[in-house]
């Protein structure tokens, strides 16, 4: 009925499928039959011109013959022409007319148009040619081959006009033949003039016109097939249009469905809610029915009977003991307390082996005190065992209802129930309120109005308030945050809209300290949905604020000077390079180093040598004081960076700076002297990058001190000698890169939870013809200048991943491969593609690979190294940060960026187990990366007492010389073999490259 009436409303809609078919079977090629009839009403259209050029040529050719030849041939050749213009004047006219129809005759008037239009082009041929031919026999003939000549141009003329299909163009085109012919009969020989210009028009005159042909009927082919793709797309448009309407009609009738089914729904609803009161009104009718007729039949029952069901139905189990028959009757309890009738003597024999061991005694005790008449009721709680480690427990309750003359009983009745659920339940609430006491953030319940129902002994201790003080009050009106107002009106709105708030709040103490509090509101639902109450909790972070203002502190300044250290540096140095590029403005740095410093360290101890260290830095902060920067970013390295000067004046900073530090140290009351080179670059002159700029001070340094310590060195062009050698090493480095030359070591991760090998670590080894093995320290910082990088890293990513692939066919656990990512590569904006790629090529799923990257390549831009990683970690890859600590101050990117683990680098782990500052370090950072749901894993594990440190401070992953050296594919292979029988066997420390 319905799709009767969308028919009717739309008659137009049963055509569109026809139309649609009648538009796809539309050819945009035209039929044959078109172009001949285009071709045949473009002749139609020139045929009056033809026949006027036809007549015109015939009375031309009378009147310049009329004076060397008789009268009668020329009448009658006019009068031939005349009738040959008039026939193809006719032949015109009637082809427009016959071509225009339509019907079904067009294909006949086709036919015999062109039937006729190949007579009448003959017929011009072969009567005019001749008799045309004959007249010129009788010419002078001097005047033979000007009138050839006019001919030939009259019949080109003629054939452009009327060559347009192949028969009438090569019987029009024969005529100068035919009369060539003629000549040949009449006249011998044929004068050579006449041949030579037959010959230049016949090369020219027939290409020509065959030429002119082609391209007119390709003309009329492409325009028809123009025009038929303009038709095609026309009726594409009705059709889509048409199409479009049907699709909104339908749209708007599926909404009128979809709505007349919600009604129904909602009436088949409100109907089934119906029919389900009615039958559970019917229900609760027939319940009380069945009900009363079986409290009627257990009446007539015996009252023992009745009493057993009664209380089986409420859970309880009856026992009833005569003691001096020494029977025992109970009700069905559960399958370990045997039959309901047996011998007390068989009850305790049966119940002394699942009753629990501790509870024994206790059962004697209250039973014996019963029977002895000390206690008039017997309660006891004990366990008893119904499978393998299960238990449950039971509550008896019994009653002496019966005497003897001398008072002795004879008869106890008592129940015996479950309490298993009591007990969880209890042990639960004393659980759950020795949690609430216990927890040290403070606890509270609020009701709906906000005010305390009840608070733990940490919300006590933290706000100074006892619990009476608390008890009633508001908690708007408790707290004493600035703003408070706003505060608890937004607090009410997030909870209203969400059920929950956090937030960090400013809140004082009864003594009238102020404190940092962060703040959790949650509301507590019933089943209804409707909110009953709310619970808080709020920590003070008071002592959290001021070891993140120290770990602040020692992630960006030297513990010993009190400098900047390298990080905070390079930061600042980052800052500075901006200002250079933005205002146009010039940098200084210098870098420092102490001559022999290793020396004096050794031979002074490090204690001593520490004290030299600070003297050192004071002496360069009291001669730098106008200085911009001034940091310690090693063991004897300094770093100064001073505004734009003249050459001059920095080489009297460096002179004065030497001076200062030749002077004598006091260190525990002896003399010591020691000193310094200096090396000095600029920006921008020498660069623009922090890179650039320290290799160019460390190489200005290397060459002061080549000079023999004790003076300064500018950066410059003599010193670019000495990148030769990189040049050098780069084009080795490059070669090696080709041949294969790469190796990947690999350095096993233990985890400490489960005591097996997890992952391991890939590191690059260059293994040169001639240098043998060689560290990456050698080449990496190489291959980075040089953009080798790229290459190298893709390299070692394929191999590593092939190799874990191979271990994890040939079942060896399935070991997670960390590869170290430079910065360089981080760039590249086909990272996640080479991945991807590598991945599928090796078969390792992606869980299997982690990317090791350095703080500062990931604060290097960002917005970009966070949709790398995004796009990373997508695929199923893990993110790693390395040498956690020293690379960047801010924590925030901790949370930014989709990170997976932290590694916390060798320099906080060397002295963690004696030195109590690279403890408290460590343990913050895993305390950290716990808190933040991260992995941690420490590198540079050499002793035990590294691995007994890391495991106390709850350390996840360990890594180092401890566990085993960077080891080949084959020994890392034997290593996991060895794994897979049993524990793995730590080694000592061995001497290895890195």
């Amino acid at each position: 009925m319905k799709s009767d009436n969308y028919t009717n409303m739309h008659p137009g809609t049963n055509d569109i499928q026809a139309s649609s078919l009648k538009l796809m079977s539309t050819m945009a090629r035209p039929k044959p039959l078109k172009v001949r009839r285009e071709q045949l009403i473009k002749l139609g259209r020139r045929s009056r011109h033809a026949a006027a050029l036809l007549f015109f040529i015939t009375m031309g050719f009378v009147a310049t013959a009329s004076p060397y030849h008789a009268v009668a041939p020329l009448i009658g050749l006019a009068t031939l022409g005349a009738i040959c213009a008039v026939l193809l004047a006719v032949f015109g006219s009637r082809a427009q007319a016959l071509l225009q129809d339509e019907s079904a005759n067009l294909p006949r008037n086709v036919a015999n148009l062109s039937r006729l239009y190949v007579l009448l082009s003959a017929a011009i041929a072969t009567v005019l040619g001749p008799v045309a031919a004959y007249i010129i026999l009788e010419l002078p003939s001097s005047w033979l081959d000007s009138a050839t000549i006019a001919q030939f141009v009259a019949a080109g003329l003629l054939s452009f006009f009327l060559g347009i299909w192949r028969t009438p163009f090569i019987i029009l085109s024969a005529m100068p033949l035919l009369w060539l012919s003629v000549l040949l009969s009449g006249r011998s020989p044929l004068p050579t003039e006449l041949m030579t210009n037959a010959a230049i028009l016949s090369v020219f005159l027939y290409p020509l016109a065959a030429l002119w042909y082609l391209a007119s009927s390709r003309y009329l082919n492409q325009n028809l097939q123009m025009q038929g793709l303009i038709a095609y797309l026309d009726n594409a448009r009705s059709a889509s249009e048409q199409l479009n309407q049907q699709l909104a009609y339908e749209i708007t009738r599926r909404e009128e469905i979809e709505h007349e089914l919600r009604e129904t729904q909602k009436e088949l609803e409100n109907a089934i809610c119906e029919r389900t009161d009615e039958l559970s009104e019917a229900n609760r009718i027939l319940s009380q029915q069945i009900k009363l007729r079986k409290n009627i039949s257990d009446a007539l029952m015996k009252s023992q009977t009745r009493l057993s069901q009664a209380i089986e139905a409420t859970g309880l189990a009856l026992w009833d003991w005569d003691i001096p028959r020494n029977s025992l009757y109970q009700s069905f309890f559960h399958d370990a307390f045997g039959p309901r009738e047996m011998s007390a003597t068989a009850f305790v024999e049966r119940m002394h082996g699942l009753i629990h061991t501790d509870d024994r005694p206790r059962i004697r005790k209250e039973m014996m005190l019963c029977l002895k008449g000390l206690s008039n009721t017997y309660r006891v709680q004990y366990r008893v065992t119904t499978a393998k480690d299960a238990w449950i427990w039971v509550e008896d309750c019994g009653k002496p209802v019966s005497f003897d003359k001398l008072g002795r009983i004879t008869r106890m009745i008592g129940s015996r129930r479950d309490i298993s659920k009591e007990k969880s339940r209890d042990e639960q609430l004393l659980l759950a309120k020795s949690v609430f006491d216990h927890t040290p953030q403070g606890v509270f319940a609020l009701d709906t109005e906000f005010r305390f129902l009840t608070v733990n002994n940490a919300f006590s201790q933290i706000t100074g308030y006892e619990t009476e003080e608390v008890i009633g009050s508001s908690l708007e009106d408790f707290s004493q945050a600035p703003n408070k107002r706003q505060v608890f009106s937004r607090i009410r709105d997030e909870l209203f809209l969400r059920g929950r708030w956090q937030g960090e709040l400013y809140e004082k103490r009864k003594s009238g300290e102020f404190y940092c509090q962060w703040l959790q509101i949650t509301s507590i639902i019933n089943t209804e949905g409707a909110t009953t109450h709310y619970a808080g909790l709020f920590s003070d972070l008071t002592e959290r604020k001021q070891a993140d203002e120290k770990l602040h502190y020692l992630l960006n300044y030297d513990e010993l000077t009190g400098l900047a250290n390298r990080m905070l540096f390079r930061e600042r140095l980052d800052k500075i390079l901006r200002k250079v590029r933005e205002q146009g403005l010039s940098i200084n740095m210098l870098l420092l180093n102490v001559d022999r410093f290793r020396q004096v360290n050794e031979s002074l101890g490090q204690d001593r040598g520490d004290e030299l260290l600070k003297q050192v830095a004071t002496r360069i902060s009291q001669t730098a004081s106008h200085a911009h920067t001034l940091a310690r970013l090693g063991s004897d390295e300094f770093a100064i960076l001073t505004p734009a000067k003249s050459r001059s004046q920095i080489s009297r900073f460096c002179e004065q700076l030497l001076d200062e530090l030749k002077a004598p140290f006091n260190i525990d009351g002896h003399e010591f002297y020691v000193s310094t080179s200096i090396g000095v670059t600029q920006a921008p002159d020498n660069g623009w990058e922090i890179q650039t700029l320290m290799q160019q001070a460390n190489m200005a340094v290397r060459q002061a001190k080549y000079l023999g310590g004790n003076t300064y060195e500018f950066y410059s062009r003599m010193l670019r000698s000495m990148s030769r050698m990189r040049l050098d090493v780069e084009t080795e480095l490059r070669r090696a890169i080709q041949n294969q030359q790469m190796e990947v070591f690999f350095q096993p991760k233990l985890s400490l939870d489960s005591g097996r090998i997890t992952g391991v670590e890939a590191l690059a080894r260059w293994r040169h013809p001639q240098r043998g093995l060689i560290a990456p320290s050698d080449f990496v910082p190489m291959a980075e200048e040089s953009g080798l990088i790229t290459e190298l890293g893709e390299q070692m990513l394929g191999a590593a991943c092939a190799q874990a692939a191979a271990w994890s066919r040939e079942g060896l656990d399935n070991i997670q491969v960390s590869v170290n990512l430079s910065a360089h590569q981080l760039r590249q904006s086909n990272l996640p593609q080479m991945v991807r790629k590598v991945l599928q090529d090796t078969e390792l799923p992606p869980h299997l690979l982690d990317l090791e990257l350095t703080e500062s390549t990931l604060m290097e831009n960002m917005s970009r190294t966070q949709f790398m990683l995004s796009r990373l970690r997508e695929m199923g890859v893990r993110i790693t940060v390395d040498d956690f600590g020293t690379g960047y101050s801010s924590l925030s990117y901790l949370k930014r960026f989709p990170l997976n683990a932290l590694k916390i680098d060798r320099m906080f782990i060397k002295d963690a187990h004696h030195n109590a500052d690279d403890a408290a370090i460590t343990r913050a950072v895993i305390m950290l990366g716990k808190s933040l749901n991260l992995e941690v894993i420490a590198e540079g594990v050499e002793h035990e007492g590294h691995l007994q440190f890391l495991r106390e401070s709850g350390c996840h992953t360990v890594q180092g010389y401890l566990i085993a050296e960077p080891l080949g594919a084959e020994q890392m292979a034997s290593l996991l073999r060895e794994q897979s029988v049993g524990p793995v066997t730590l080694q000592s420390p061995t001497p290895v490259i890195q």
